[in-house]
């Protein structure tokens, strides 16, 4: 059976394990007399052709016309149970029961959604051209019954049942149309990428794809592509034309090119909550020592000046002012890097009413907003500088400027006039052009994200963030079926790069396993680093020796290929690879102290100890290399001088609990039992985990019979030591 009918065959019996027959009985009665009154009978067709429909899967498609038969009727399938397991959500509590109840007080019909988006626009666009006094009134009014409308419209998408291709035509031809408001379009996709995401809708994702490929406009475009690209699901796509439809992106570098770094925009968002952590922990204790203001309850106020201060410390103004630059500096590097700086800040923000009106979570920023209303009457020039400036994503934006009506009156009025003049401004970002493709994509990425982390209901929804493992935020492993992996090689060998620079091999490794190829020579030292990191040391000795013969001088290969032969048990091989790279870097303290410490673990200490006493000598304070220099004293029967070396350790404050082991065997060798006994003792106590003496013993056994130790004496020490 071909891969084509594996997957299938495991959609239709995860499909068939849902005992739909249950839920047709449960909700027989609604089914029959509501809008999705077909289902029953397409379920009885389901299940009178299940078993071809198996039969035919197992034993691989015979003909064209049964292949046909047999995507239909599961694809079917597939939205039939979409629809039931809808409707059972709508009876419940969350998210979708009360935009479906809401959406039914008000439903509208797509034949009314063009007419009510259209007639809007048209309508504010006579207001403006008129002169009435009371016409600011009048557009309030307005703006606000638009955005009553647009939220139903929105919860009218959210819970809609799967799509036909009217809808999608339909709404593929309102998105792009000129004459609604671009903000109303913006909100829809939103709308449509959260109800496909959950429950993969073929129209509803063509729909999405269409709008990218066809819109200009960069907000529109950029929406549309994290919409398609999430609705991705890795089986049931298989029931559709998805393929096709790709097809007709797939093939661009430039859309390429967006993935990739979608996938990185992605994986930045999805790290905000530990960049936050380093924020409030290293960043601001910083900001908050050295400004001149303090909290109260009764708002923000300027500290006294401390003339006794400026007296015994007349430098500490310039040195506070040295250090918020230098946390200043901190936080941008972080956002060039691509972080959510501002997740953090703005997360306490999100319990406002505003966001109960789940809309609002993707309403593009624009200051008419009804919510915003009063706050621009008391301060309008101090939200439009403290808005205008900062990379605020739109959910940050209207956070701060709700948050700004509470607190304009507690502002010291000095510094409500320097805000006002536009003194005091937020970060502003220099890394992108706030028009550019990327930044427009940051921005939406960041609303997506403070909704998937902070809504109440956010679990109702499939987590596009989630990156661990084999987690959803991962689409690039998803859409790989659909892509040109070999034209698009490079640019996945840099996002596996990406992912190894940032600690995460096993997303690396999925990429690399895309596009393996023994006659790519970066590939395969990526893939063994990946290999070293995973602990996998049988797949990089294997990608090692097919390569190392016919690229001898690919330095970077001997370094990788070193450190193979040294964690896979052949420090002898490795010793010799770093004795080639010194040759070649002879000032290098990296090919030398590795040098050496191959030659320890191979056991050829004569030739280790000259290296290590020349490190030591031009490096006195290093610990890696002390400890080194210590374990091959031990090795060599000079516990002496091992002991003395991990003295200076515990003085400088590198002491690790392997130390303490060592340092416990130096004495043991030495005859010293009671402080031998107190130094294992120590091993113990820093180690987390329940370490048995006696297997550490019998790993060591080796260099404890080098020293003169008999098997009694372990079991004696072992004793001594549990007794302690």
């Amino acid at each position: 059976m071909n891969h084509h009918n594996e997957l299938l065959l495991k959609v239709v019996d995860d499909l068939k394990a849902k005992n739909l027959g249950a839920v047709i009985r449960k909700t027989g009665k609604y089914i029959q007399e509501h809008s999705i009154g077909s289902l029953s009978e397409r379920f009885e067709e389901i299940e009178r052709n299940y078993s071809l429909v198996r039969d035919y899967m197992l034993k691989g498609y015979k003909d064209t016309g049964r292949e046909a038969m047999c995507a239909q009727l599961l694809a079917s399938m597939w939205n039939m149970v979409c629809d039931i397991e809808k409707y059972q959500r709508f009876m419940e509590t969350g998210v979708y029961a009360g935009a479906y109840r809401r959406s039914h007080r008000k439903y509208i019909q797509n034949d009314d959604v063009r007419r009510i988006l259209e007639e809007y626009v048209q309508d504010y666009a006579m207001l403006s051209l008129g002169i009435e006094s009371d016409k600011d009134e009048r557009g309030a009014q307005l703006i606000k019954q638009h955005q009553e409308t647009i939220s139903c419209i929105f919860d009218n998408v959210l819970v809609s049942y799967q799509w036909r291709n009217d809808d999608c035509e339909f709404y593929t031809k309102l998105l792009l149309s000129p004459t609604i408001d671009v903000n109303d379009a913006l909100v829809l996709i939103s709308a449509i990428t959260l109800s496909t995401i959950n429950y993969f809708d073929f129209f509803k994702f063509k729909t999405l794809l269409n709008v990218f490929i066809k819109s200009s406009g960069e907000e529109l475009r950029q929406r549309a592509l994290v919409g398609w690209v999430m609705a991705i699901k890795d089986d049931i796509c298989e029931l559709f034309p998805v393929r096709k439809e790709l097809e007709r992106v797939m093939h661009s570098d430039d859309v390429m090119f967006e993935l990739h770094e979608l996938q990185k925009q992605i994986y930045f968002c999805a790290e905000a909550e530990k960049d936050n952590e380093e924020i409030a922990k290293e960043i601001m204790p910083n900001l908050m020592k050295n400004n001149n203001l303090r909290m109260t309850r009764l708002g923000i106020e300027e500290k006294e000046e401390d003339h006794l201060q400026d007296i015994l410390h007349p430098d500490a103004d310039e040195k506070n002012m040295e250090a918020v630059e230098k946390s200043f500096k901190q936080m941008l590097d972080m956002q060039k890097r691509g972080s959510d700086i501002y997740f953090g800040g703005f997360s306490q923000m999100k319990r406002f009413p505003f966001f109960n009106d789940l809309c609002n979570w993707f309403m593009p920023f624009y200051k008419e907003h009804p919510a915003l209303r009063e706050v621009y009457k008391k301060g309008s020039k101090i939200v439009d500088t403290l808005l205008g400036n900062g990379p605020f994503c739109d959910s940050d934006k209207y956070s701060l400027a709700i948050a700004i009506d509470t607190l304009i009156d507690k502002i010291p009025s000095d510094y409500r006039e320097m805000m006002e003049g536009g003194q005091i401004t937020p970060l502003a970002s220099d890394l992108l052009e706030q028009d550019s493709a990327a930044f427009v994509r940051r921005i939406y990425l960041q609303n997506l994200y403070r909704f998937f982390r902070l809504h109440y209901d956010r679990a109702e929804f499939t987590d596009i963030f989630n990156v661990n493992t084999e987690g959803y935020g991962f689409f690039i492993g998803r859409i790989s079926p659909y892509m040109y992996l070999e034209k698009c090689r490079q640019l996945l060998i840099g996002l596996a790069r990406f992912f190894i620079k940032h600690g995460d091999y096993f997303h690396a490794d999925e990429i690399l396993d895309m596009i393996y190829s023994e006659d790519d020579i970066e590939c395969i030292k990526l893939h063994v680093t990946v290999m070293l990191h995973l602990g996998n040391f049988d797949e990089a000795i294997k990608d090692i020796e097919s390569v190392i013969e016919e690229h001898t001088d690919d330095e970077q290969l001997l370094n990788i290929a070193a450190e193979v032969y040294f964690k896979v048990g052949k420090p002898s091989i490795a010793a010799q690879l770093y004795q080639r790279l010194r040759e070649n870097h002879p000032d290098s303290k990296k090919y030398l102290f590795n040098n050496a410490a191959s030659l320890v673990e191979a056991g050829d200490i004569q030739n280790a100890l000259p290296l290590l006493a020349e490190l030591d000598f031009k490096y006195p304070d290093d610990v890696a290399i002390m400890r080194t220099r210590a374990w091959a004293c031990l090795r060599q029967g000079k516990a002496i001088e091992a002991e003395s070396l991990y003295n200076r350790i515990m003085k400088i404050g590198g002491i690790v609990s392997e130390d303490y082991l060592n340092l416990g065997y130096a004495l043991w060798f030495q005859n010293n039992i009671n402080a031998a006994v107190d130094m294992l003792c120590n091993y113990l106590m820093k180690n987390i985990e329940k370490i048995d003496l006696l297997t550490i013993f019998d790993r060591d056994r080796v260099i404890l019979e080098e020293n003169g130790i008999k098997k009694s004496d372990i079991f004696l020490m072992y004793d001594l030591v549990n007794n302690k």
